[in-house]
């Protein structure tokens, strides 16, 4: 909606501040009309779900003061046009509730970069939360945080994207904070240690008691593998064969892979026996002793297991590697 149409709903937001639910602020300039001046925000006395889209940053600090106003808000999702650098502010607008008593908030999102871990002083004043979901949990600033058992009953489902999060920063996360959750939700860059099954075998049946569920997908015929760091030293296809038969992929993505060893490769070949279709976008493999490998039985057998009969490629660096690879792929 153009700003100047928007202007002409003033006769009708201006005179029933009070009785508004639910804003949906989807362009910045609605915020200059819906909340001008600023301390009229306090009028909004009944607001239930709030959603800020693209908000100036100019607004955002203010309304974050704004926050204890809301007595009966239960939703709340934000989306500033800047990334939440000071966490303190924003965890302290939390805080303030409790000031007024207030404890409704039941949903909870930020889809924008945040530098501070779900903490005690954050989730232990908001004990009706029933979802949590980050866009980016950005633990490059990560200090050292000492965390202590939450667990109430309330939360359910949890959403987190996780950037530069190191597995021994948000173990802890999960053993105080996520005791009773249904539904975890993550995906995970600049780690490794996440791909570990042994690490969740351990962490699942001892820490989330109720609903303990060891996911296993026995049914998977298709996969894609995304990942843009160096890969772990482990084995990639003895990871996810504990968690996917292997045997039973027809199709095989990559997206975004740096430095992925060769012989890893090779062995994740000679494991999906019944690969039809493998497709990768950008594969840049470790150099290897070309020759050596060439005389492996491991190369051999995967060349006569092989299935592939289709090939979708980008880019694959490295020349040497490429025609060891086309060797295994292309069989007639």
């Amino acid at each position: 909606m153009a700003k100047s149409r928007f202007e002409e709903y003033h006769h009708v937001t201006l005179p029933n501040k009070h009785r508004i639910n639910y804003p949906q602020l989807l362009n910045p300039f609605t915020v200059d009309i819906v909340f001008s001046p600023l301390r009229s925000i306090k009028e909004f006395v009944q607001l239930e779900t709030l959603v800020f889209d693209n908000m100036n940053a100019k607004y955002f600090d203010s309304i974050l003061r704004h926050l204890a106003s809301f007595f009966k808000l239960q939703s709340l999702t934000i989306n500033p046009v800047v990334h939440i650098q000071d966490s303190s502010l924003f965890v302290s607008s939390i805080i303030s509730f409790t000031e007024t008593k207030i404890f409704s908030i039941e949903y909870f999102t930020i889809k924008t970069r945040f530098h501070c871990p779900p903490s005690n002083n954050l989730l232990s004043y908001l004990p009706r939360l029933r979802y949590l979901s980050i866009d980016c949990l950005d633990g490059t600033d990560f200090t050292e945080t000492e965390f202590y058992p939450i667990q109430w009953k309330t939360l359910k489902h949890v959403s987190l994207e996780l950037e530069a999060v190191l597995f021994s920063r948000f173990e802890p996360m999960i053993k105080n904070f996520f005791y009773y959750i249904e539904t975890l939700r993550f995906t995970s860059k600049y780690e490794t240690t996440y791909l570990d099954s042994e690490v969740w075998k351990e962490l699942i049946p001892n820490l989330l008691k109720s609903k303990c569920h060891v996911n296993y997908y026995p049914n998977v015929t298709q996969l894609t593998i995304t990942h843009d760091s160096d890969m772990s030293s482990r084995a990639i296809s003895t990871l996810l064969n504990r968690i996917i038969p292997l045997e039973k992929l027809t199709e095989l993505v990559f997206t975004d892979f740096i430095h992925f060893p060769f012989e890893e490769l090779i062995q994740l070949l000679y494991r999906t026996v019944n690969l039809y279709t493998l497709k990768y976008e950008f594969l840049c493999l470790k150099e290897a002793n070309l020759e050596s490998i060439q005389r492996s039985d491991i190369l051999q057998q995967a060349s006569k297991k092989n299935q592939i009969r289709f090939r979708s490629t980008k880019k694959l660096k490295s020349r040497n590697e490429t025609c060891s690879f086309e060797l295994v792929c292309l069989r007639s």
